[in-house]
């Protein structure tokens, strides 16, 4: 274990400075990385046995210093820029960061790698690194520049190996720095293109996510200061009077981060970025810190009226950017508000910190991570290939380019139907929910309904744009663009093929892990087995039957015999309707949503400030 960890804290760093350096060996440099950091994260899955710990309290006094330049730098920026948010959020963590310092607390382990890390290992550096190597391809015609590609190259890797300590660190103030890391990086990434769009959302990413900070610096005040402990573990383990505090301002970190509503905004600017930087931010690496944070405190979460509002925030973001995706046009604006959804969807799971819940929320974490990474590398192609960026503009794109459209059409299958495990990560929460009962659970439940019924809307609605004819001719596709996505199309119906392997044995025992008490699922001759029901191996089979089929049969069949020809309007503007499936709330429900999660987020306090 202790090589395999080695490797993915260590070797991502000297890869972005060799790719950063030595221009002749980019290529090579990032395959080799590549193959290191996938052997490594699922060797140390095999090899693991127990948790791996280690202190290096040597490192504390750099950790203090690398956190006080960092917020120097963020300062810097704030002031330079004239951006008063920015820089007022800079001070206070400063002036938080000295008080935390002021304090002692016994030294304990700095580095834990548990179940949870492990898991996060795999999805980090396997999706990771296919985007590095998708992004290969992509920065030729990102820029011209070879130092900016390099750069480029160098930022994403060394961005696998900030998460990859962030899930591996206990020590609270260390996962300060890992967790602002990831804040400075998306500032870089999100900023790439310079211009003054991409600046402002850059900046907007900037102080939203230093809120999350001032967050996180509150629970290791309230850990070090009331607790007497800095090392998160062991403030799960032994609770204590202030723990719940503790837990709602660790909660509220992730949410932030998470780009719950109405922290939103800064995730929907971030896609003004390159399709890379949507990739491995949005999709495997830095928004999955919220339920990797909620997932680590979640036995301080069941069953208290804390992880319930948690819960309710989670539900509201989940409707609400369902619905919102309706009104929009622009593919990557799409694949962001689902995020948001679906990230909703993650914190909700995470929150009602159940043995299904929590075994919901690691089959999302894996397939959303999976799907949209594949979904925004071809949005990437798209754009650069095809110059689409809406999708009103695909019409024909599958005669053009059958297997972009093929993977785009995957992409979005593997999040709505079954035998996916987003689909199977609802019908768990669906059962464990009917088995618990109550006012709160049906609320949730509700919102979880009709908040599916809206991204279903959406995928299809996407989906049927993609596979429209159109007057074009087939063009040679890049294969160096398609290699990526189509491996992580593989992985996805391989995963779903074996969908009872995966559930009753991988993330059933990483569930079992966290929740610490035993997950009530089995895999059974191919099949799935719940308390509350059944899924048998010929459902899986026939829902795989349907997938190939069904699309086979609308080339045949659809509109055979049809003239269909575009309507003239004389420039008369059409108004949207329910057949088009576009729908725009928001005059109605969005201001709405972000007041009454604003309320819910003070809420989150005050339940932890009562100890509820």
């Amino acid at each position: 274990m202790q090589t395999y960890l080695a490797i993915l804290l260590l070797a991502p760093f000297i890869a972005a400075i060799g790719i950063f350096y030595v221009s002749r060996y980019v290529l090579f440099l990032v395959f080799s990385l590549s193959v290191l950091l996938v052997g490594s994260s699922v060797f140390a899955y095999i090899s693991f046995e127990s948790a791996f710990i280690l202190s290096i309290p040597a490192l504390n006094p750099f950790v203090v210093a690398a956190d006080a330049v960092l917020l120097l730098y963020f300062a810097s920026v704030g002031w330079k820029n004239r951006h008063k948010p920015i820089l007022a959020l800079s001070i206070v963590q400063i002036v938080l960061l000295g008080l935390l310092e002021s304090f002692d607390a016994p030294q304990g382990f700095d580095i834990l790698v548990d179940r949870l890390s492990v898991f996060m290992f795999l999805l980090i550096n396997i999706v990771g690194s296919l985007i590095l190597l998708y992004t290969l391809r992509y920065i030729r015609d990102e820029t011209d520049d070879p130092l900016r590609q390099r750069l480029f190259l160098s930022l994403l890797s060394a961005f696998l190996g900030i998460m990859n300590l962030l899930v591996s660190t206990d020590n609270l103030q260390w996962l300060f720095l890992f967790f602002e890391l990831t804040t400075l990086a998306s500032f870089w990434l999100i900023g790439f293109r310079r211009n003054e769009e991409s600046l402002d959302n850059a900046r907007t990413a900037l102080w939203m996510n230093q809120i999350g900070g001032v967050a996180l610096l509150g629970a290791a005040l309230v850990a070090k200061v009331l607790m007497g402990s800095i090392y998160l573990s062991e403030i799960v383990s032994e609770g204590g009077g202030y723990v719940m505090l503790f837990a709602a301002f660790f909660s509220l970190s992730a949410l932030i981060k998470g780009a719950q509503i109405p922290f939103s905004g800064w995730l929907l600017g971030a896609m003004v970025a390159p399709a890379p930087v949507s990739a491995i931010l949005h999709s495997s690496t830095m928004v999955k810190i919220a339920p990797y944070f909620l997932l680590k405190i979640s036995p301080l979460l069941a069953l208290t009226m804390l992880g319930w509002i948690i819960a309710l925030i989670g539900a509201v973001s989940f409707l609400v950017s369902a619905a919102l995706a309706l009104r929009e046009d622009n593919f990557k604006k799409i694949l962001a508000y689902s995020t948001i959804s679906l990230l909703g969807l993650m914190v909700l799971t995470a929150a009602l910190a159940t043995p299904l819940s929590v075994l919901a929320c690691l089959l999302l974490i894996v397939f959303h991570g999976i799907s949209k990474a594949l979904l925004f590398m071809c949005a990437g192609i798209a754009e650069k290939r095809y110059r689409i960026k809406s999708i009103e503009s695909v019409q024909g794109l599958f005669q053009r380019a059958p297997l972009l459209s093929l993977l785009v059409v995957l992409g979005f299958v593997s999040i709505a139907l079954p035998p996916f495990g987003v689909f199977f990560a609802k019908w768990l929460v669906y059962e464990g929910g009917n088995g618990a009962g109550g006012v709160t659970t049906v609320i949730l439940l509700l919102f979880i309904a009709v908040g599916s019924v809206a991204l279903t809307l959406l995928y299809f609605k996407t989906i049927g744009r993609f596979l429209t004819d159109g007057a074009a001719q087939r063009e040679k596709e890049d294969y160096r663009y398609l290699i990526p996505p189509a491996i992580l199309g593989v992985l996805l119906l391989v995963f779903a093929l074996f969908i009872s392997v995966a559930m009753g044995g991988f993330f059933r025992e990483t569930a079992a892990d966290i929740v610490l008490n035993p997950v009530p699922v089995w895999g059974d001759k191919g099949g799935i087995i719940l308390p509350f029901g059944q899924i048998k191996l010929w459902h899986i089979l026939a829902a795989f039957f349907l997938l190939g089929i069904a699309p086979l049969l609308a080339a045949i069949f659809r509109f055979k015999g049809v003239d269909r020809v575009m309507p003239y309007t004389c420039g008369e503007r059409i108004e949207t309707d329910a057949y088009s499936f576009y729908f725009d709330p928001a005059g109605k429900i969005e201001s709405f949503a972000n007041l009454l999660s604003l309320v819910l987020f003070l809420l989150v306090i005050l339940a932890g400030a009562f100890n509820l």
